[in-house]
């Protein structure tokens, strides 16, 4: 994968050589419909101790979440600022996962209040990755060798 990600940077510029590296290696680690699968499960929240769709369908979303995050080699990121987000979602989401479970238990009123509190922690966290892999992409763009620097489409669980 690691060579397959070299071959896109193509410039002898080594400044924009590593931003483009650095694109590259954000974007493998980037999942675009994290806030829309944390909305997804919010919303269906009240829902979940009664009808058994609705639980399968969260379950569902965060067992693709956890199947991501847990596969994010948090070793060999190199420990660059931008990638501490990541680290920083995945324990969110334990977390979140740990209200969900609260919440089947009876304890509504607590319960709803931590998934929504950890849900914005989330969205959050990923909406500061997210800005930070759109700046370094218009950082590449500005530079006239990265003008057409695109990033390759991420495949998802």
């Amino acid at each position: 994968m690691e060579q397959e990600l070299e071959q896109l940077v193509t410039t002898n510029d080594t400044k924009l050589a590593a931003l483009m590296r650095k694109a590259l290696v954000m974007n493998k680690y980037y999942y675009p419909t994290l806030n829309s699968d944390i909305s997804k499960i919010l919303q269906l929240a009240p829902q979940l101790s009664k009808n058994p769709k609705a639980k399968e369908q969260a379950d569902g979303i965060l067992v693709r979440l956890d199947a991501f995050y847990s596969r994010v080699s948090f070793d060999t990121l190199g420990g660059t600022g931008e990638l501490c987000y990541l680290v920083t979602v995945r324990d969110l989401l334990k977390e979140f996962r740990k209200a969900m479970e609260k919440l089947l238990q009876g304890e509504v009123g607590i319960a709803m209040m931590e998934l929504d509190n950890y849900g914005l922690a989330i969205r959050y966290v990923h909406g500061l990755y997210s800005a930070k892999l759109k700046s370094t992409l218009h950082t590449i763009r500005d530079h006239p060798d990265g003008r057409d620097f695109t990033l390759p489409k991420n495949e998802r669980v």
